[in-house]
């Protein structure tokens, strides 16, 4: 079996399935991968999004986006796996780079420190005082004063 490559594969399966039905399908899917060499690193459900445009008269669909590691030679029959099921209508499977693999590393730590740094100024108590958002004046304990500056 050849070195385990990095991909980023997405999927995208019929809207009005529910959480155990899209469990059942990931179960699936990760099954599949395993079988065949590779591993699942992580999973993303990000639910229900309306499509750019209609296909097959389906105007939403629900995203699953993955990233894997699996031998390239697992890649066809993924794509014929994919084809085969009535689950999935549409999918995509991107090979990354080392390159891609550490970028997409750092911009996740810089996200999650500048993420942190945004919250921990935004909560009460951060500043003397309270806190601010959108013209209204913050107070621990009282009620959100309307200020016009």
């Amino acid at each position: 079996m050849s070195e385990l490559r990095n991909y980023e594969v997405t999927f995208i399966a019929e809207p009005n399935f529910d959480d155990e039905r899209v469990n059942s399908l990931v179960g699936k899917y990760t099954e599949f991968i395993e079988k065949n060499g590779g591993t699942v690193e992580k999973v993303e459900r990000m639910g229900k999004k309306r499509l750019a445009y209609a296909i097959e008269k389906r105007q939403y669909g629900y995203y699953i986006y993955t990233e894997v590691k699996m031998p390239g030679e697992a890649v066809a029959p993924l794509k014929r796996w994919f084809a085969l099921s009535e689950d999935v209508f549409r999918h995509l499977a991107v090979r990354m780079t080392d390159r891609d693999v550490r970028l997409k590393a750092v911009t996740t730590e810089h996200y999650r420190k500048e993420m942190d740094r945004r919250n921990a100024a935004t909560r009460p108590g951060a500043r003397e005082g309270g806190f601010r958002e959108g013209g209204r004046e913050f107070r621990e304990g009282g009620r959100p004063e309307r200020r016009d500056d």
